[in-house]
């Protein structure tokens, strides 16, 4: 009897094994999805042999580390002292440990999901974290059961297709934040952040020839524009672009240069304004001579370049209004370019303001490229006039505004 009652346990005991293992089997590999031996990884289509298949821990599918990132270009070295592994690619260094989720990159520490494990003499690697810390593209292609790692240059999007993005910032200064100042450490995170992401900025000239069909640009190109021509854009901004061969633009305020006085900040010279130009590292274009006004002042009493305004109480006629801003704009151009060197096609509107009538003034003065302050990506088909711009505020740091980015991009 005690035979058959302990038979009756041990199958009862198996049973419950099995549906376990069932169990842990669904969580692993749920419907749908493929079994490590059975995952297949690619790199621009290239297929990768690994003499060790992948592996899946918690749901997430784990990589050779070394094989992995020679496909990608990278060098891979390992220290048995302290278990860690260092991963270089141009200037971005990674440094990982066996057994941790922490991730040091560029001196700094992240974390990822699941930890590096090792198995069969072989280092794991979540293969996300290669999309995340290279700014490669990673999908899984259920149909064949693939896991598919693309760079920023083989997605290869027609030239159309292309989202061409615009930042806008204005003042930068350490320890103050608003919505136009970005403290200088920020700035330069959210630089790295860019260039990690594979953005390449351009300049305007790249950009309008782009728009005529004259020019192909990259698959992430980037405009970094600052309005208002303050001095912080040559002495913080200029010295980090360089330092990270990146471009620029700055849109200037040619009488607040001019008169030579302290307005709200300090405003750049026109022999600091020159020396950036020459560099290669910015172009300076428009903001208007003496009209970015908005709101009532002394003289006016509402935007000075949309539309007929009011002058000491009277409102001028729209022959008037016409001749002032085009001299205005005339005047600031023929000064950017007599002072910097730098051949002027682009404007961007103060305050954002725009209308039709200041678009075709602008057209007569020889401007070929607008900006707003209209959030947005822009597109070849939408042409070089009334851009859209997006605002980079105080306080955003470089993984918060790639999050910024793309909520644009979908």
């Amino acid at each position: 009897m005690k035979f058959h009652r302990d038979k009756k346990l041990l199958a009862k005991t198996i049973q419950t094994l099995i549906v376990l293992i069932m169990m842990i089997g669904l969580w692993l590999y749920p419907p749908g999805s493929a079994t490590a031996d059975d995952i297949q990884v690619y790199v621009d289509q290239n297929k990768i042999t690994y003499d060790v298949p992948p592996q899946v821990k918690d749901s997430r599918t784990l990589v050779p580390i070394r094989k992995t990132f020679e496909n990608l270009d990278a060098t891979v070295k390992w220290n048995g002292k302290d278990n860690s592994i260092t991963i270089i690619k141009e200037h971005i260094t990674f440094k990982l440990t066996l057994n941790k989720k922490t991730v040091w990159k560029n001196g700094k520490s992240t974390t990822i999901d699941v930890p590096v494990i090792a198995n069969d003499n072989r280092t794991f690697v979540p293969i996300r974290f290669i999309a995340d810390s290279l700014g490669y593209n990673v999908k899984w292609n259920n149909s064949t059961r693939s896991v598919l790692i693309n760079s920023v240059e083989s997605i290869d999007l027609p030239q159309e297709q292309i989202p061409v993005t615009v930042l806008m910032y204005h003042h930068f200064q350490e320890g103050l934040s608003t919505n136009a100042t970005v403290e200088p450490h920020l700035f330069k995170e959210q630089l790295i952040a860019l260039k990690e992401q594979g953005y390449t900025t351009i300049n305007d000239h790249d950009l309008l020839s782009f728009m005529e069909g004259k020019k192909e640009l990259p698959q992430k190109p980037l405009l970094i524009t600052m309005d208002d021509g303050y001095e912080s854009n040559y002495n913080i901004a200029y010295p980090i672009l360089k330092e990270l061969d990146m471009k620029a633009t700055v849109y200037i305020i040619g009488s607040r240069i001019e008169d030579g006085q302290i307005h709200e900040f300090p405003r750049m010279t026109w022999a600091q304004a020159k020396e950036m130009y020459e560099s290669g590292v910015f172009e300076i274009q428009s903001h208007t001579y003496d009209m970015h006004h908005k709101g009532k002042t002394a003289t006016y009493d509402r935007g000075a370049i949309t539309t007929p305004i009011k002058i000491d109480g009277k409102l001028e006629t729209q022959q008037a209004y016409e001749k002032r801003v085009l001299a205005d704009l005339l005047l600031n151009k023929k000064i950017i370019e007599e002072k910097v060197g730098n051949n002027v096609i682009s404007f961007a509107y103060p305050f954002g303001d725009n209308s039709d009538s200041a678009e075709k003034l602008l057209k007569q003065a020889g401007i070929k490229m607008t900006f707003t302050i209209k959030p947005g990506m822009n597109y070849k088909q939408k042409g070089p006039f009334k851009l859209n711009r997006i605002n980079v505020p105080g306080g955003m740091t470089g993984k918060t505004l790639i999050k910024e980015l793309e909520k644009y991009q979908k």
